[in-house]
């Protein structure tokens, strides 16, 4: 089965070669193709970008003048995706690409699959303000929608293709929770979403973060998507 994985890419110049090598390494002799989505660099990662699709015809670069931001990045890829699996993961490699193959099987037997940082053979190293954070949101997810998914938001996730498009065109978040709704529609539409142990290894200069703004941007998507899926009539 053809696999896409789409990797947005903001300045990202000192790792985003070794990234693109680890996952071809990964994948190896699987029919593929990485979609580098180039969020208005400035560093020279577009440059690179280019040289890396110039190279390697598997490789393909997008570029957008304008900053899209990672939800539109991806969302974006999967569109342009040709693959029968889609999946997306972070170009800063925290979460370990030896796991890739696992993901990949896991969607193609069950449709989608998400790595996890908080189940049982997962090792996960985190700044502790981003884990507390990240903790509160799956419990409040947990609790306003019953949601069952222990890590809602590693960025390290694959669907089958026809299962993606049906949840991006109802996905209306733009931002870093897109995914999070992805997830919340998936349950609501029974397709069963299926968790595995990832190792996680955070990179101290991508964790910059504003616990007080980013957790208030948190608490709002997540009452704007309750109050949606309530006046639409579901429990999700």
């Amino acid at each position: 089965m053809s696999i896409s994985i789409i990797i947005p890419v903001h300045n990202e110049i000192s790792r985003l070669e070794d990234c693109v090598k680890n996952v071809e390494k990964q994948l190896g002799r699987r029919d593929f193709e990485i979609l580098l989505m180039e969020d208005a660099s400035t560093d020279g990662t577009a440059d690179l970008a280019a040289d890396l699709a110039k190279g390697d015809k598997r490789i393909k670069h997008i570029h957008s003048n304008i900053k899209m931001g990672k939800g539109n990045a991806i969302k974006r890829g999967f569109q342009l995706a040709t693959g029968r699996i889609l999946a997306f993961l972070d170009s800063d490699e925290s979460t370990d690409t030896s796991y890739l193959p696992l993901l990949i099987e896991t969607a193609e037997k069950h449709g989608i699959a998400i790595g996890s940082r908080y189940m049982r053979g997962s090792k996960a190293k985190r700044i502790f303000k981003r884990n507390v954070i990240s903790r509160v949101y799956n419990l409040l997810l947990a609790i306003l929608f019953s949601s069952k998914i222990k890590d809602h938001q590693c960025g390290f996730k694959a669907f089958k293709k026809e299962i993606a498009y049906k949840l991006i065109k109802e996905c209306r978040n733009d931002r870093w929770s897109f995914d999070t709704e992805m997830l919340l529609l998936a349950q609501r539409q029974k397709y069963p979403v299926t968790e595995i142990p990832v190792l996680w290894d955070e990179h101290p200069d991508t964790t910059n973060i504003h616990v007080v703004r980013d957790s208030i941007r948190f608490i709002i998507d997540i009452i704007k998507l309750r109050v949606r899926f309530w006046t639409q009539g579901s429990t999700a």
